[in-house]
């Protein structure tokens, strides 16, 4: 099941990149409510929203992964 969930948080991701910055908002949140207690999926979640420029819904989605439990690697980028 991670490799299938890091596969769906790297096809968000490639939305972002691509400049579908909508598109990847709305498949974060459906993608956070299908793993409301996968910490990288909150994370990426949150850092969709952050470069969007909507704060408050980042700091949301860090900080319920920061309370699951991220990896040190991305905890240090959830802080910063």
């Amino acid at each position: 099941m991670q490799s299938e969930i890091s596969e769906q948080i790297k096809h968000g991701l490639a939305l972002q990149q691509e400049g579908a910055a909508q598109a990847a908002i709305n498949y974060f949140i459906v993608l956070a409510n299908r793993f409301p207690e996968h910490a990288e999926v909150l994370f990426e979640t949150g850092g969709v929203f952050d470069s969007n420029g909507y704060e408050s819904e980042a700091i949301s989605s860090y900080t319920k992964a920061m309370e699951i439990g991220l990896r040190d690697d991305l905890l240090v980028q959830a802080m910063v």
